[in-house]
């Protein structure tokens, strides 16, 4: 079952090719009312990386600061799914929050990608 997400801070706004983050911290609340005290998510992504920046790692965590999981990518290995156990924030909570804390984030303008005019 696909469980919509809701992109709360640290979130650009949606492109065509995805949805970044814009810092180093980025929370994501999912809907959680229905579903069971503990479930999981699968959780697609990718990371920016050139020869100036070959590596970006990520660290996932719940809403009360639990490390779920961590993720380095490389130039070889630029995308990855993980598929974190979260347990809802409180019972009766309607989402449950996971945050993503991206170790060294860098912009498309800053490697020289995007230039602005």
């Amino acid at each position: 079952m696909a469980v919509p997400k809701i992109y709360a801070e640290g979130w650009s706004k949606t492109e065509v090719t995805g949805r970044w983050s814009d810092g180093k911290k980025a929370v994501i609340l999912i809907p959680s009312a229905e579903l069971p005290v503990r479930f999981s998510v699968r959780l697609d992504f990718n990371a920016l990386l050139t020869p100036k920046h070959p590596a970006q790692a990520f660290t996932f965590m719940t809403g009360q600061g639990r490390m779920i999981n961590e993720t380095k990518l490389t130039l070889e290995h630029s995308d990855a799914s993980v598929v974190p156990t979260l347990d809802k924030d409180h019972p009766t909570s309607a989402y449950t929050a996971l945050q993503v804390d991206v170790e060294s984030p860098i912009s498309p303008v800053a490697l020289g990608l995007n230039p602005r005019h």
